[in-house]
């Protein structure tokens, strides 16, 4: 396991352009380029696990929309 915040700096997103990850929709389709480097992230899982934990309102996380992680985040808590 990587020790907190230090995944972020092997995300595969960390020099890229953060609006990618941030369409006006908010659908993962709105932001294919975005989930294509999710898929290709070796830290996916930690990215994912983050998001779970902090329920982000907007964005991709590990290549699903923020309101995919929020209902994850209802499944674990239930």
């Amino acid at each position: 396991m990587i020790p907190d915040g230090e995944w972020m700096l092997q995300s595969a997103c960390r020099d890229l352009d953060p609006e990618a990850w941030f369409p006006a929709s908010g659908k993962p389709e709105d932001a294919p380029a975005a989930v294509k480097v999710c898929r290709t992230c070796p830290v996916q899982s930690e990215c994912l696990a983050y998001a779970i934990e902090f329920a982000p309102t907007a964005g991709i996380w590990a290549g699903l929309s923020s309101y995919h992680v929020r209902t994850l985040s209802k499944k674990e808590m239930a």
